[in-house]
C-alpha cells in the first residue's frame, strides 16, 4: 500500500483542503511502523473537507484512519470509513494519538481494532486513540460522532466508543453509537442507541443546511425523512452537493440560563416556527424536579408560528436542566434546553488564621498572618471580596485575594503595642 504522508523525520505542518473530495479503497498496509494513516505523523497541520471510504489501514501503533499521530493539528469537516487495525497502542478511527489536536464536524463509521496482547492493545476509540495536551492546549472533540465497531477483546477497561483514553481531552456535543461499537463506555463524548443517533434534534447547536440559529455554514445534512443517505445518521454537506434532504425540525427560539436569588416563579415565551405550519404542542419537562417543577401554559398559534408561556415554579436551590419540545405533524421534533439554578441563601465563610504555615489561634508583633475564609459554596468570579477589622488595629474594606471558586486570602502584619481581640467581619 502506500505510504503516509508525513513521518518522524518529516512531518506533515501544511495545509490539506480535500475540496470535499473522496478517496475510495485507500490501503495502507505497514504492519511493522508506527505512526501510520492517510498522514503519518502531523503537526500544526490543517486537514478538511476530506473523506475516505473503504479505507483499509494497518499498522503498529499510533494508527488513525486519517492520522496517526498529531500535535496540534486542525482535522474538520472530514469523514472515515473502512477498517483501521494496529498491533499495538493508540489506535482511532479518525487519529490514533493526539497532543493538543482540535478535531471539528467530523465523523467516523470506520471499525478500529489491536492484534496486541494485554497493554500493547490498549486505547481503541471510533474517534480518538487517546487524547493529550499538547502546546498548552487540551485535544478537543466538537460536534462530531462515531458509530465504528471496537474490537476490545485484548483491551477490556481501555477502548471506549468514540475515545480510547482520556489524559487531557474534552468533547462538546458529540457521540457514539452504542449499539454499534459494542461499547457501553468512552473516555469522551455522549453514549446514544442507534435509534437516538437518527434523530434530527439530537445534534442541538450544530450547524445544520436550512436553519441558521447556529450558523450559516451549512456544514451539516441528515436524510431524517427517509434514513436512506448515510444510513440515516447526519452526513456532511459536501457529500451531497447542492442537493439538500434535511427535514428541518420545528425551531424552538433560544432561552439563555437562569441564575436567581429569588423564589418567585418564572414566566418565559416561548416561540416554536415550523415552516410546514400545522398545530405545534410545546411542551416541558425539568431534570430535578426537586429545584424546579415546569409547565406550560396559553399556547396560540399564528401562521407558522406557535407561542406559549412557560412557569418554572422554585422547589428548592440548585441547579436543573430545563428541555422544551415542539411537536408538530409535519416536521421532526424541535428541542431546546436551558439550566435554570436557584441560590436563595447566602453563602457561608469560615475563617481559619495561619502563620508560617501553622495554625494559630493567638498572634504577637510583627507576626504576617494569612486569614482564609472557605465558604460553603462557590462564589461567582466577578465578586469582590473584602474583609474589615477591629480590636488591636482597625483594618477597613480591604479586597482579598482569589485562590479558587470558594477560598479566599488575606495577610495582615500584626502591629507591635498593645495586645488584645481582633475581630474579622466580611
Amino acid at each position: 500500500g502506500l505510504a503516509p504522508i508525513g513521518n518522524n523525520s518529516s512531518n506533515f505542518k501544511g495545509v490539506y483542503d480535500g475540496g470535499g473530495h473522496v478517496i475510495d479503497g485507500l490501503v495502507m498496509d505497514r504492519s511493522s511502523e508506527e505512526n501510520v494513516g492517510m498522514f503519518g505523523y502531523t503537526r500544526s497541520a490543517v486537514i478538511k473537507n476530506l473523506g475516505l471510504d473503504n479505507a483499509s489501514i494497518k499498522g503498529k501503533g499510533s494508527v488513525g484512519g486519517l492520522v496517526g499521530l498529531d500535535f496540534t493539528s486542525t482535522i474538520t469537516g472530514c469523514f472515515t470509513k473502512g477498517s483501521v487495525v494496529s498491533s499495538d497502542m493508540y489506535n482511532g478511527g479518525i487519529v490514533g494519538k493526539a497532543f493538543g489536536t482540535s478535531i471539528s464536524n467530523c465523523y467516523s463509521m470506520a471499525s478500529v481494532k489491536s492484534t496486541g496482547s494485554s497493554s500493547n492493545a490498549w486505547f481503541q476509540g471510533g474517534l480518538v486513540g487517546a487524547g493529550y495536551a499538547g502546546g498548552g492546549v487540551s485535544t478537543t472533540i466538537v460536534n462530531s460522532y462515531s458509530t465504528g465497531l471496537i474490537y476490545d477483546g485484548n483491551a477490556t477497561g481501555n477502548a471506549g466508543g468514540m475515545v480510547g483514553k482520556d489524559y487531557d481531552l474534552t468533547a462538546v456535543g458529540s457521540f457514539w453509537d452504542t449499539d454499534t461499537s459494542g461499547q457501553a463506555n468512552s473516555a469522551g463524548g455522549t453514549d446514544k442507541t442507534t435509534s437516538e443517533m437518527k434523530v434530527a434534534s439530537l445534534y442541538m447547536g450544530w450547524d445544520f443546511a436550512l436553519e441558521t440559529a447556529n450558523g450559516t455554514e451549512d456544514v451539516w445534512e441528515m436524510d431524517n425523512a427517509n434514513g436512506v443517505i448515510n444510513g440515516g445518521y447526519p452526513f456532511l454537506s459536501w457529500e451531497n452537493g447542492s442537493a439538500v434532504v434535511y427535514d428541518l425540525p420545528t425551531e424552538i427560539t433560544s432561552i439563555s440560563d437562569i441564575l436567581t436569588q429569588s423564589t418567585v416563579d418564572q414566566s418565559i415565551t416561548v416561540t416554536a416556527t415550523d415552516g410546514d405550519g400545522g398545530e405545534t404542542v410545546i411542551a416541558a419537562s425539568s431534570s430535578n424536579t426537586a429545584v424546579a417543577t415546569v409547565s406550560v401554559s396559553g399556547a396560540s398559534t399564528d401562521g407558522v408560528v406557535t407561542t406559549a408561556t412557560l412557569t418554572v415554579a422554585h422547589a428548592g436551590e440548585g441547579a436543573a436542566v430545563i428541555t422544551i419540545t415542539a411537536t408538530n405533524p409535519n416536521s421532526p421534533e424541535g428541542v431546546a434546553q436551558f439550566t435554570y439554578t436557584n441560590d436563595v441563601s447566602a453563602p457561608v465563610a469560615a475563617l481559619s488564621y495561619t502563620v508560617s504555615g501553622n495554625v494559630v489561634s493567638t498572634v504577637k508583633g510583627d507576626d504576617v498572618v494569612t486569614i482564609t475564609a472557605t465558604f460553603d459554596e462557590s462564589i461567582a468570579d466577578t465578586s469582590v471580596m473584602r474583609i474589615s477589622g477591629i480590636g488591636v488595629e482597625e483594618v477597613t474594606g480591604e479586597e482579598m485575594t482569589r485562590v479558587n471558586e470558594s477560598t479566599y486570602t488575606y495577610e495582615w502584619t500584626v502591629n507591635p503595642g498593645v495586645g488584645g481581640q481582633q475581630t474579622w467581619t466580611m
